[in-house]
């Protein structure tokens, strides 16, 4: 206990930020998605290597770990990282993945990226129940918690609480066919009042979509005959997504319906 003692208290640095799913086409994939924004603090600098006894306990409770493949990619790519040392939101985003295969949803995409601020992190996970995704992502935070603080033993609650949920139903998936869906950084408004003026349908059926509403959110219709990509001069993301390379991907989602 003495060696756990000098590393911070794991469940006052590493906090949720933000918590909520998409279910139409988003900035990172077509699938339905659930996104959890984290501050880590001092674990910014803290590694799985850093914690005796971190990797046995995580993997003692959910040996399904072993398979995952992460970016090494092959079976027991993600146990290699751990061992070699990574960083907790990463290691939130495999649990919340495996939490999920644990009541037999077979998932599987998962990414971690950093945010504007330094110990900043968004990571997203795919999901088939909304509920359970969005569950999931939780408990994989305080199972992670746990783990730094050396107190996890087993998971076996947090799996029969997620099989309860999946019982639940699912919401019915987006159905929405539009004419056509604009986005970009300016005049998108205009661009709708002047396609109804032209006469090419009701407003109803042209939707005006902002930048941070897709990356928050995803696409609220599931296809469009016509997609309008203004420009990629965003003004309402965080700076992270203003980068050209980020920003011509985020406008470019409305393409992808």
């Amino acid at each position: 206990m003495a060696q756990r003692d000098r590393f911070p208290d794991p469940k006052v640095e590493i906090r949720m930020t933000s918590l909520h799913s998409t279910r139409g086409a988003n900035y990172w994939s077509r699938l339905p998605i659930t996104r959890m924004d984290l501050t880590i603090g001092a674990y910014e600098n803290i590694s799985s290597a850093d914690i005796p006894g971190f990797t046995q306990a995580l993997v003692s409770a959910m040996p399904g770990l072993r398979d995952h493949r992460c970016s090494i990619g092959e079976p027991g790519g993600f146990l290699i990282r751990l061992k070699r040392g990574t960083y907790c939101a990463h290691i939130v985003e495999h649990v919340a993945l495996e939490l999920q295969g644990m009541i037999g949803h077979e998932v599987g995409y998962g990414r971690t990226r950093g945010g504007d601020t330094t110990g900043e992190y968004t990571l997203i996970v795919e999901h088939i129940n909304e509920s359970v995704g969005l569950r999931s992502a939780a408990l994989a935070l305080e199972i992670v918690q746990s783990a730094f603080a050396g107190t996890l033993n087993s998971v076996e609650h947090q799996v029969a609480e997620l099989a309860a949920l999946a019982e639940t139903p699912v919401p019915p998936p987006l159905i929405q066919h539009l004419l056509c869906g604009i986005t970009g950084g300016a005049h998108r408004s205009e661009t709708r009042r002047e396609l109804v003026r032209l006469g090419f349908t009701g407003p109803e059926l042209i939707v005006d979509v902002s930048p941070s509403y897709i990356l928050n959110a995803g696409l609220p219709y599931s296809r469009s005959d016509i997609a309008i990509i203004l420009d990629a001069k965003l003004t309402d993301v965080p700076d992270y997504y203003r980068i050209p390379r980020r920003a011509r991907r985020l406008v470019s989602v409305v393409a992808d319906a």
